[in-house]
């Protein structure tokens, strides 16, 4: 393996999913996984933060809902668990593929 595909590999596992491929000119591909990465970190935030807002709304004011802030913070976890599990999945899946797909590339380029 040459130092180039070790650095990608680095760049992948360690900075951000696709940053190895983008090392390596295969731009497209590289372009593809960072931005399905942080639709996907963004959307989960943004869908939180939302559900945050809503729990914290409730309380009307904000000194009481400090007083809450551990069971406000637990309660979209809890009844969003499936997408928050199914997002961190697809993430874990990506960050896979692109060392994967950097390793097995070493041959060809």
């Amino acid at each position: 393996m040459t130092t180039k595909h070790w650095i990608a590999l680095v760049l992948n596992a360690f900075v951000i999913p696709g940053a190895g491929q983008y090392y390596l000119k295969r731009k497209k591909l590289g372009t593809l996984i960072m931005a399905a990465v942080c639709f996907i970190v963004l959307f989960l935030i943004v869908h939180f933060e939302v559900a945050l807002y809503h729990n914290i709304k409730m309380y009307g004011d904000p000194t009481e809902a400090l007083h809450h802030a551990k069971e406000l913070a637990q309660g979209p976890l809890a009844t969003n668990k499936n997408l928050y599990q199914g997002g961190s999945l697809v993430l874990a899946l990506l960050w896979v593929y692109g060392i994967v797909e950097i390793f097995l590339s070493r041959k060809t380029g």
